[in-house]
């Protein structure tokens, strides 16, 4: 008789179990927020790897206007990391008031700001400082910008039309130091200003010590 009830009380306790898996489901993941496979996500959004290893729940986008809107309705943006050859949707962020969801930080990526994993956050965006080997995002890599060896997040260019934004949205300068061998960005600065545009460590200087005159731009000092 004993087990008998025994055999009831699991029987039941399987079925109360199937019950809520029926009713409840899964947890499924918000828009933009990490997954582990398609299923996860929403209607329209696919699981993804993103540059810091984390999946998310995104979408593939050619623009800003085929991006879902997020959990509470605020417009998402179609952001690229290589250049322009793929671009996802990600959730829109204000710096001043970021409320991005837990695991995520409000950032600056070539202009435009949207919520990224904390592990990215120590990606270099353009123009900042970086280190051989350290991943850069808005499409730049890093790279050696002066005869000491300083390194930047930037790009080959042919014209302003390839640099991305600054973190503040401003165009950036495509120069040349070699006598128009190869072009790189820069990121433009307002001498009058102090540089205030630059980043710690960097200075915005309008000539090198040969006294050849440039655009102003931010520099290692």
């Amino acid at each position: 008789m004993e087990a008998d009830m025994n055999t009831l009380h699991r029987a039941l306790f399987a079925s109360s179990i199937l019950a809520t898996l029926a009713l409840g489901g899964c947890q499924q993941s918000s828009p933009y927020d990490f997954c582990f496979t398609s299923s996860d996500c929403p209607a329209a959004f696919t699981c993804q790897v993103v540059g810091s290893g984390d999946r998310i729940c995104t979408a593939i986008c050619t623009g800003t206007g085929n991006c879902p809107a997020d959990s509470r309705g605020r417009a998402a943006t179609c952001v690229s990391f290589d250049g322009g050859a793929n671009a996802t949707c990600w959730e829109s962020c204000n710096l001043g008031s970021p409320a991005c969801a837990s695991g995520f930080v409000c950032s600056d990526v070539g202009g435009a700001q949207i919520c990224m994993p904390t592990r990215v956050v120590a990606t270099a965006v353009p123009y900042a400082s970086c280190n051989a080997g350290q991943s850069c995002t808005g499409g730049t890599d890093c790279i050696s910008i002066t005869a000491a060896g300083d390194r930047t997040c930037t790009r080959s260019c042919n014209g302003v039309g390839d640099c991305p934004r600054d973190a503040f949205g401003a165009d950036a300068r495509c120069l040349s130091f070699n006598d128009g061998g190869s072009f790189q960005c820069f990121q433009a600065c307002n001498i009058s200003a102090g540089g205030s545009e630059c980043e710690g460590g960097y200075g915005c200087f309008d000539s090198d010590s040969s006294g050849t005159s440039f655009p102003p731009i931010c520099l290692p000092r």
